[in-house]
């Protein structure tokens, strides 16, 4: 299960970064992944498809046979002993996601809202000479006079913008700012959400591009429309601070993929006796146990913030500031000599006293493939790929790179989670 491919018909990396560089959603697809081998690599493995279709009846089947393989203490006809692993949890019918029905059939609430009523021209530095547009039935403006104020009723705001600006509550409501775009640093927008795609905006622009505004200097505007909505009768739209707003399970709400995170889960805890060659077939089968071989030392080394989640074939470790996004892989099947040769500065190296393969993916991507058994050319491996991320509430039109001394970083914690499982 480990192994650094794709499932069927999914993206192999999350972009987790929307600047222009992408060719994909939100700007276009992902690129692609530095460690897919060439094509003089070892062919895919035969995948079980049927594991990335969920329907319910597959569901309660996997549990029903997992329920019986714990009772019967054994996996099959030979009798061998099954761990209780935490790939029982995660084979019941799994959580349902959030849902925002609700709230998406009570969007017919904001026509009963003047949007014009949000905007109040005290809260212009320069009022003079501004005037109040309707742009439509859901758009206003206040226009001149050198600076530009906007609310606008139901515009989207999808799971990654969510991701990537900062969470601050307005007039005691979940609400998201953003400074700058990518048309510069002179404007700021705070979006209020509605439903798990909709929100309420307010974007206040100078026209300056020195970025002389920030977001919590104009954050009442956002707060007088807010509180005037409420007044009215209406606040029952917005979410609280701590209510789930997009649909993902736990901290999978900060994880993205184009086609949805509906297979992403949080961690749920894998057997920490494993070692060695058996910690690599566990890993084949649940993809938790992936997680549990560097938990430790990525927390270690970047910080208890940063959180695993499973999603496809592969744990990811996310972080709430959206500073880091790690993949990481535990596979018995590869080699790590097979990764690399589409990627650059490709080096061996040796990590606690393991050999290794790295190199840089694209974009910003780097990437450490070990062997726990000392030789590269021998199939079982340890994969992790570490990118640096914009963190949140600032646009960025560029990638962010690893320093050297995150690189070390990256490196230490290699080798401590194979020290610790191999050694």
């Amino acid at each position: 299960m480990g192994a650094p491919y794709p499932p069927p018909g999914r993206p192999d990396w999350s972009p987790q970064q929307s600047t222009p560089g992408w060719q994909g959603p939100p700007m276009g697809g992902p690129p692609p992944m530095g460690g897919v081998p060439s094509a003089g690599g070892p062919p895919k493995r035969p995948r079980r498809h049927w594991r990335w279709v969920v329907p319910a009846f597959a569901v309660v089947l996997a549990a029903v046979i997992v329920a019986a393989i714990a009772l019967s203490g054994s996996d099959d006809q030979s009798g061998a002993k099954t761990r209780t692993a935490a790939v029982d949890d995660e084979q019941k019918r799994p959580e349902p996601l959030p849902d925002d029905s609700d709230r998406r059939a009570a969007l017919t609430t904001l026509d009963d809202i003047d949007p014009c009523d949000l905007l109040d021209v005290r809260d212009l530095k320069q009022p003079d000479g501004v005037e109040k547009v309707a742009v439509s039935s859901h758009q206003c403006a206040f226009e001149g006079g050198g600076e530009s104020l906007t609310v606008t009723l139901g515009t989207d705001l999808g799971h990654l913008r969510r991701i990537e600006s900062a969470e601050e509550p307005v007039a005691g409501v979940k609400a998201y700012s953003m400074q700058g775009d990518i048309e510069g640093p002179g404007s700021c927008t705070w979006s209020i959400p509605v439903t798990f795609t909709d929100v309420i905006e307010f974007r206040y622009e100078t026209g300056a591009d020195e970025g002389g505004t920030s977001c919590s200097s104009i954050k009442r505007y956002a707060e007088r429309g807010v509180e005037t909505v409420q007044s009215s009768g209406h606040g029952s739209l917005f979410f609280q601070p701590g209510e789930p707003d997009v649909a993902a399970r736990g901290d999978c709400r900060y994880f993205f993929q184009p086609g949805g995170v509906e297979d992403c889960h949080p961690y749920s805890g894998a057997d920490p006796r494993l070692k060695g060659d058996e910690l690599l077939a566990a890993a084949e089968k649940d993809r938790n146990v992936q997680c549990a071989v560097f938990k430790d030392a990525i927390e270690g080394n970047f910080g208890s913030q940063l959180s695993p989640v499973v999603w496809g074939e592969h744990c990811f470790f996310v972080s709430p500031d959206n500073t880091y996004l790690f993949r990481v892989n535990a596979d018995p099947a590869f080699a790590p000599d097979e990764y690399g040769a589409i990627g650059e500065n490709r080096r061996e190296v040796s990590l606690g006293g393991f050999p290794a393969i790295t190199f840089d993916g694209a974009p910003n991507v780097h990437d450490v493939y070990l062997s726990p058994y000392g030789d590269l050319s021998r199939a079982g491996m340890l994969h992790i790929s570490a990118r640096p991320l914009a963190g949140r509430g600032t646009y960025r039109d560029d990638y962010r790179e690893l320093s050297d001394a995150e690189i070390d970083k990256v490196y230490a914690l290699m080798a401590q989670s194979a020290k610790a499982h191999f050694g």
